[in-house]
């Protein structure tokens, strides 16, 4: 088309223009463009903007969307992180004050039983673990051991042995002028006779405790049949502690008396002391007599006016 129209313009170079030529009426100029003729790129237009407005609005719609989601649903590193963070040492740690609470422990050993089993019958319906140290070669002493078994209290041989006075101790007592097979007989003939104890103590004895001779013998051999010993402590002069810690020997040394005095209000006195001995210790070495039938009461009610804070304990349980 631009080549015929060149060939025009060389052949009328003078001739001027007309109007309709100027138009573009002549057969050989351009051909007319109009509005219609145009519409088509004007609608390429207006599709182009509409896509545009569309896609505008599709990301906003998808911003708006992402936003509200990582608001409300946290993502999977968010999630991990809030997984792992440690909790309060406090929560970790801290138990509940029941678990805080650390009773303090009462070894309870109660003397003399054998005689009559009236009086043992009533301390056993305690409804706490005690010991009952038994005397052998009583008229009762076998029968004592069968009743503390069935209760399920802790039987204990009650050793007779020397005083520093002149009273008899009982039958098959230890007397310092023993030699050491002696000693060895009279324990071996008086645990056979109670079969069953886990441990013993001193009836008595407080000359013989005090001889250092004496009770190295005595010890050695509960050690051999696996006994604990508990120091009466009927003497100062007592030796017992200081050659168990020697051998390295399971030992406990009695605390307070509860009923050194026959009164109650000694009595009394007697268990106010061990609730303040719990104070600046962990547990309490207490002897009683199965003689002392009013006793009952007033350890049973110990018992239930400190249970929170105080519990008795198998002797064992403290020598672990």
């Amino acid at each position: 088309m631009a080549v015929k129209r060149n060939k025009q313009k060389s052949t009328n170079k003078t001739k001027p223009r007309g109007k309709r030529e100027a138009r573009g009426g002549a057969t050989n100029s351009p051909p007319k463009t109009s509005r219609w003729s145009r519409l088509p790129k004007f609608k390429a237009i207006l599709l182009g903007l509409l896509m545009g407005f569309t896609s505008l609005a599709v990301f906003w719609a998808w911003g708006s969307e992402q936003t509200k989601l990582s608001v409300e649903v946290p993502s999977p590193e968010l999630e991990l992180q809030r997984v792992q963070v440690p909790t309060p040492v406090s929560l970790v740690q801290g138990p509940s004050p029941e678990q805080t609470t650390v009773k303090k422990k009462v070894v309870l050993v109660l003397d003399d039983a054998g005689y009559h089993v009236e009086h043992l019958k009533k301390f056993l319906e305690l409804p706490f673990p005690f010991a009952v140290a038994i005397i052998p070669f009583l008229p009762e002493s076998s029968l004592s051991l069968e009743l503390v078994k069935q209760a399920k209290k802790i039987p204990m041989l009650h050793m007779p042995m020397q005083p520093l006075g002149n009273q008899n101790p009982g039958e098959g007592a230890l007397m310092v002028d023993d030699d050491d097979g002696t000693i060895i007989d009279k324990l071996q003939r008086a645990l056979d006779s109670l079969p069953g104890v886990v441990g013993v103590n001193n009836h008595m004895g407080s000359l013989l405790t005090s001889n250092k001779e004496k009770m190295r013998v005595v010890l050695n051999y509960l050690a051999s049949r696996n006994l604990f010993y508990v120091d009466s402590l009927t003497s100062a002069g007592s030796v017992a502690l200081e050659l168990a810690q020697e051998l390295n020997h399971p030992l406990l040394q009695r605390d307070i008396f509860l009923d050194h005095e026959e009164s109650q209000s000694y009595r009394e006195h007697a268990l106010g002391m061990a609730k303040d001995r719990l104070l600046s210790k962990d547990y309490v070495v207490l002897i009683g007599h199965v003689q002392t039938p009013s006793l009952i009461d007033q350890l049973l009610q110990f018992y239930h006016q400190n249970s929170e804070n105080i519990e008795f304990v198998d002797p064992r349980e403290i020598l672990r």
